[in-house]
């Protein structure tokens, strides 16, 4: 007589239930370095961000933003296309310009800084609103300092006034004195410097602005390469689940 083998129908599905639960614990291990990876990156780009504080009562923050979005914009043209289409992706609409000119329209006055109005008035000039910057340069008639060194400036820059050798070189000096090295004084001395045609500083002034706004382009790039090697990761086990 045949003894006949007992079959446990549940076997197979046992055997089904650990390969899932083993690939269960080793894609949890994973998402968690994916997440691990993200934080990582963001706690990265919070450490090495430039801190912002408080200079003044008036606070300089402004200031401080606003160099920073226009040095970034103003390297937009070097990037690749892809890099291009990813800052678009980010948010960003390429109008930093128009919408720190509303900023600072909404900031100066009478009891502003001085330096906020040459900041103005800058912007007025890069986005040739000359109109605007007519009028706004008229309301600083007076001689009083620094308004008339700043109008000059501005008229300099951003007019048709010729200056003679010797005011080109006073003008530059003063602007160093009175603007600190960010994106509005590489700016503005450029512009003078076009329109006296000193080529050899215009070569320095964008070395110079280069070298300043090398590190964040770098640090953005970095950061663009971790989200892209995340979301793919991401991507991936999304296909192996589905």
């Amino acid at each position: 007589m045949e003894s006949k083998q007992l079959v446990d129908p549940t076997s197979d599905t046992r055997l089904d239930l650990q390969e899932e639960i083993q690939f269960s614990s080793l894609l949890t291990v994973v998402c968690l370095m994916v997440c691990a990876a993200g934080m990582g990156l963001l706690f990265w780009a919070v450490t090495l961000s430039d801190d912002v504080r408080l200079a003044s009562p008036e606070s300089r923050d402004l200031e401080r933003i606003a160099s920073r979005m226009l040095s970034f914009e103003s390297r937009l043209p070097e990037l690749s296309s892809f890099e291009q289409v990813m800052y678009r992706l980010g948010g960003q609409d390429g109008e930093t310009q128009e919408e720190i000119r509303l900023w600072y329209e909404e900031t100066v006055d009478e009891q502003s800084r001085p330096l906020d109005g040459l900041y103005l008035g800058m912007i007025y000039g890069e986005a040739g609103l000359t109109n605007q910057l007519s009028q706004f340069v008229a309301k600083w008639e007076s001689e009083q300092q620094p308004q008339a060194l700043f109008r000059r400036l501005l008229e300099a820059g951003y007019g048709q006034r010729e200056t003679s050798p010797e005011d080109y070189g006073f003008l530059q000096a003063r602007l160093a004195e009175e603007t600190p090295t960010n994106w509005f004084y590489f700016h503005l001395a450029q512009r003078i410097a076009v329109q006296a045609g000193d080529q050899d500083l215009q070569a320095n002034l964008q070395r110079q602005e280069s070298q300043l706004t090398d590190p964040p382009l770098w640090k953005w790039r970095v950061l663009l390469v971790g989200e892209v090697v995340v979301i793919g990761i991401g991507v991936v086990f999304f296909l192996r689940l589905g």
